[in-house]
């Protein structure tokens, strides 16, 4: 018996055995790609030399296409995942104006890559547009070196620099509206200490 071989070695023996041999495949979640589940007949003792031999072989899991989840809501690629034998992974989020508030707008494998059945398959959702506004005032220190940092869930970026500037004193109040991810917190420094800390 070949059974448990590799399909190489299965098929080398039985053609040396002068055996026909024909091959098919068949999924398996318990049986390595490339080794053989079963052969017909059974036994080789009682069939003719040349006989034909057939070989069933272990093509492994499953493998699924990942579907187009970009411009699709959270709930729906969801859907379109569990009916495809997929789950929904993470979700991170971004926040981009030029694209719809609620949609994926980036996921990770890309469509068409083919996963075993039950993988993970991560996206990122954008929640729109959303703006923190924030002012500082130049009415004491003569010099001031301003650093705005603002921490949310913005994608890829978490921590992100998003103003620095030296300023003077009398200058106009500078008013500074900021893209963010809610929850954010907007912190302000002058001359490397921080001023204010705000929540948005």
């Amino acid at each position: 018996m070949v059974v448990g071989a590799t399909e190489r070695t299965a098929v080398v023996q039985m053609q040396n055995e002068t055996f026909q041999v024909k091959v098919v495949f068949e999924q398996s979640s318990t049986i390595a790609e490339g080794t053989v589940i079963r052969q017909e007949p059974e036994s080789f003792k009682k069939i003719p030399m040349g006989s034909e031999v057939l070989l069933t072989v272990s093509s492994g899991l499953q493998k699924i296409k990942v579907p187009n989840l970009q411009g699709k809501t959270v709930a729906e690629a969801q859907n379109l995942l569990l009916e495809a034998g997929l789950v929904l992974g993470d979700v991170g989020v971004t926040a981009d104006p030029s694209q719809p508030r609620g949609v994926i707008t980036a996921q990770q494998p890309s469509a068409d890559t083919e996963l075993s059945k039950g993988s993970a398959v991560h996206v990122v959702e954008n929640q729109g547009s959303q703006t923190a506004t924030i002012t500082i005032r130049f009415d004491n220190e003569k010099e001031s070196l301003i650093k705005v940092l603002v921490t949310d869930s913005y994608a890829t970026y978490p921590i992100r620099v998003v103003y620095e500037n030296t300023h003077y004193k009398g200058e106009e109040p500078l008013t500074l509206e900021i893209p963010i991810v809610s929850p954010a917190t907007v912190e302000v420094y002058r001359n490397g200490k921080m001023e204010f800390s705000k929540k948005f």
